[in-house]
């Protein structure tokens, strides 16, 4: 299960990493698969190098390191855009990216709308209108997540707030500044490293 943080709490974890930020991670513990002028594509081979690469995510992989050690080491990447850009802010103050998150949970009755308003410090009058603005939040791939993006596994794609974009009908090529042959190059990658990904689970 995954853990909501609030802007406070995010903020103190971008004060706590700073020190990780300025760490450069020694070149056995990461695998630089591609880098361009707008993106780095990283094969974390170490939980630290996977935080440092993936700081501001909020996957479940950043806080489990047996959850990351049995089924994502070494086979599973982060895309980072080099120029990242200022997340975007929803009606109710947070990050859309974030704001998609608890709204996802509320239309699969993991939450109840009381919670989702607690959680996201805001009141929505009813679920029905809370819905029909989390409907119009996932028409757009840019109140995502893009700046930092899980991909791995079963070419598995997960924005930096832990939404699985898949589900949400998007695909690697609808993140910025991957192109086909970037693609071409991390599904190689995920073939040849299969086996490694077998034998895990």
């Amino acid at each position: 299960m995954k853990i909501i943080i609030t802007e406070s709490q995010y903020s103190n974890l971008k004060r706590q990493n700073k020190l990780l930020n300025e760490v450069r991670v020694p070149r056995e513990e990461r695998i630089e698969l591609y880098r361009d002028e707008e993106i780095v594509v990283v094969i974390p081979l170490t939980h630290r190098a996977l935080r440092k690469y993936a700081t501001y995510s909020q996957w479940c992989i950043i806080r489990d390191v047996y959850e990351w050690e049995q089924h994502h080491q070494g086979t599973s990447m982060v895309i980072a855009q080099r120029h990242p850009k200022p997340n975007k802010k929803g009606i109710t103050g947070n990050p859309t990216f974030y704001e998609i998150y608890s709204l996802h949970r509320l239309r699969n009755e993991y939450d109840d709308l009381e919670y989702v308003n607690e959680v996201l410090n805001y009141n929505f009058d009813s679920e029905e209108d809370a819905l029909k603005y989390y409907e119009e939040l996932i028409k757009d791939i840019n109140n995502f997540g893009l700046n930092t993006v899980y991909y791995g596994n079963d070419k598995d794609i997960y924005d930096s707030g832990d939404n699985y974009l898949r589900s949400f009908g998007y695909n690697i090529n609808n993140v910025p500044n991957v192109t086909t042959e970037v693609i071409g190059i991390m599904d190689e990658f995920l073939e040849n490293n299969k086996a490694t990904y077998e034998n895990n689970n």
